[in-house]
């Protein structure tokens, strides 16, 4: 298993059935080296379209980086990564192998991994922690050890309409799709 997670991080990371942590284990790497890759590209790239394409992806890859950095000591988890010039990503707050309770937000339009996923992974820790207290206020003082765990997927797993492709049905088609193997995933644990 760490063997494949060096070797073929994209595919491990991206893979249902997987167990979370080693997916979060190999997507932080192929994060890693996709930015490493990037910025070795863009110092001996000349051409200007190759440049503001790399520049663009960096700029996703590092708000999907600022994006994991935990807040208040509750894990975050980089579950998928596809950083294509369409990118996806799914970060978790806090544990999906040990969680009661599943939430996976999914965005509707104008939502972008480049743009918003420090945003919505914002959203995803909000939600985490109102769920957490009030499961927590549900148990009583003092019961936090007994208290149902708790995570929250901050989902980013299609290509959102916008206004120009909104009348058609293929994004969404292709986004239930997703959302469904995300969540037959989830299922499995």
């Amino acid at each position: 298993q760490a063997e494949l997670v060096t070797i073929v991080p994209h595919l491990v990371g991206n893979l249902e059935g997987v167990p979370y942590d080693v997916r979060g284990k190999a997507n932080r790497l192929d994060l890693e080296r996709t930015i490493n890759s990037a910025q070795k590209a863009l110092r001996t790239e000349r051409g200007k379209a190759a440049r503001v394409a790399l520049k663009r992806q960096l700029t996703t890859l590092g708000n999907v980086k600022a994006a994991l950095t935990k807040k208040d000591g509750v894990a975050r988890t980089l579950v998928s990564l596809d950083a294509s010039d369409e990118a996806k990503a799914s970060i978790v707050i806090g544990d999906l192998s040990t969680a009661t309770y599943v939430s996976v937000l999914v965005p509707g339009m104008y939502m972008a991994v480049g743009e918003q996923i420090e945003a919505w992974s914002a959203v995803a820790q909000d939600l985490y922690d109102q769920q957490t207290t009030f499961l927590g206020r549900l148990g009583g003082a003092g019961t936090t050890k007994h208290t149902p765990r708790v995570a929250v997927v901050a989902w980013i797993g299609y290509q959102t309409p916008v206004l120009t492709n909104i009348g058609g049905l293929d994004l969404a088609r292709q986004g239930a799709d997703s959302l469904e193997r995300t969540l037959l995933g989830i299922q499995s644990l």
